[in-house]
This record gives C-alpha cells, sequence and structure tokens, in this order.
C-alpha cells in the first residue's frame, strides 16, 4: 500500500487506487478555480489500472458526472 498525493502520482499507475476526500479536493491559487479540482479528479481517476474506488461526504459536481457516466459501476 501507498499513500500519496494525486499530484505525486502524475504519470504513474496502480492495480487499484482509493480516493479518499474526493469532494475535498485541494485548489492550489484559489477556491473559485475549477479547472485545477477538474484536473486533479482527472488524474485520480485516471490512475488505477483494475479497481477505482471513491469515497466522499459530501457532494461534489465531478463525482456526480461519474456517477451519471453509463461507464460507471456503483454499489
Amino acid at each position: 500500500m501507498k499513500i500519496q498525493t494525486i499530484h505525486s502520482a502524475k504519470g504513474l499507475q496502480y492495480r487499484a487506487v482509493i480516493l479518499m476526500w474526493a469532494d475535498h479536493l485541494p485548489r492550489q491559487f484559489d477556491d473559485s478555480n475549477e479547472a485545477e479540482e477538474r484536473s486533479l479528479m482527472y488524474v485520480g481517476t485516471t490512475r488505477p489500472e483494475d479497481f477505482l474506488a471513491i469515497s466522499a461526504s459530501g457532494y461534489s459536481t465531478f463525482i456526480s458526472e461519474i456517477e451519471n457516466s453509463k461507464k460507471a459501476d456503483f454499489a
């Protein structure tokens, strides 16, 4: 098991990824930087080769988009 930031995972692949607190992605420059948050979500969700679990305690536009996609399998 390896614990790391999304920024440090760029360019790397893993068999499984658990993305914790996905509704609280950090914004590097300011609170209204939606493009930065979307980029982090993209990087976080494209690292796993076989399995992705997303954990969130609140609402996230990006998680809603994933849930509404036909490719998502939610249990």
